[in-house]
């Protein structure tokens, strides 16, 4: 194992959603303070869930953002990037943040230091050892293939560890790595200079990495009206 940083990041924020009834209004209303880059993707986005998706997430990170920074949900100035979560002009410097959604549920965080967060459903239906050839190593693949029983657990962690690094490193060293290269395993067994925290999330699996020790991860919901999503570790 490698030593690990003695660096201890500020608590991170984790903010928890989830589409339903309750979030038709705050859907609505923030299409009125969407970026033109925004209203675009918008525009572009087919399907009602991922629409609701994309309106209720952006509802969310304005809300979070403001009660983090105390300044007004209309002031955010939002960049839509391909492939990415969106870049934030007017963010205060030295702080990082990661998006992940599935299934409706959506989760924001929040750092002080490189943070990558990834929350998948568990869905059995799935063909998991021919999806992971195509997208994890050989060696991960094998560690897949030694108990059937435990063959959706370990590959939800498995990809949910694999999505939160990718999401936690520059783009520049995204560009640069292959999703089989991300040593997943490693990952897991706290075997590298990283910090990893699972959680269960009703039937969903969620992984949260940071590059820093963390003082504690702080959870919270919106909005406030919502019945609070289950989080356990």
């Amino acid at each position: 194992m490698q030593n690990k940083p003695l660096t201890i990041a500020e608590p991170i924020q984790l903010w928890f959603s989830k589409i339903g009834d309750s979030t038709v209004f705050v859907e609505e209303a923030i299409k009125g303070w969407l970026s033109v880059s925004e209203g675009k993707r918008l525009k572009r986005t087919g399907s009602i869930n991922k629409r609701r998706e994309f309106l209720l997430s952006r509802a969310l990170m304005r809300h979070a953002l403001s009660q983090k920074f105390k300044c007004p949900e209309s002031e955010w100035k939002f960049i839509e990037t391909l492939n990415s979560m969106p870049e934030i002009a007017n963010l205060p410097k030295n702080i990082h943040l990661s998006l992940t959604h599935s299934h409706g549920v959506i989760c924001f965080a929040i750092s002080s230091c490189p943070v990558g967060i990834d929350i998948e459903s568990k869905n059995k239906r799935r063909d998991f050892l021919g999806l992971a050839e195509t997208v994890m190593s050989e060696k991960e693949v094998q560690h897949l293939s030694q108990d059937n029983r435990m063959a959706t657990e370990a590959f939800y962690r498995i990809w949910c560890v694999k999505e939160a690094f990718y999401k936690a490193i520059p783009a520049q060293q995204q560009a640069q790595l292959s999703f089989k290269e991300i040593p997943a395993l490693s990952l897991l067994n706290n075997e590298l200079a990283w910090f990893l925290v699972e959680y269960k999330v009703e039937q969903f699996i969620l992984s949260v990495l940071t590059k820093d020790a963390v003082e504690k991860i702080e959870s919270y919901h919106f909005p406030a009206t919502q019945r609070p999503i289950d989080v356990k570790l």
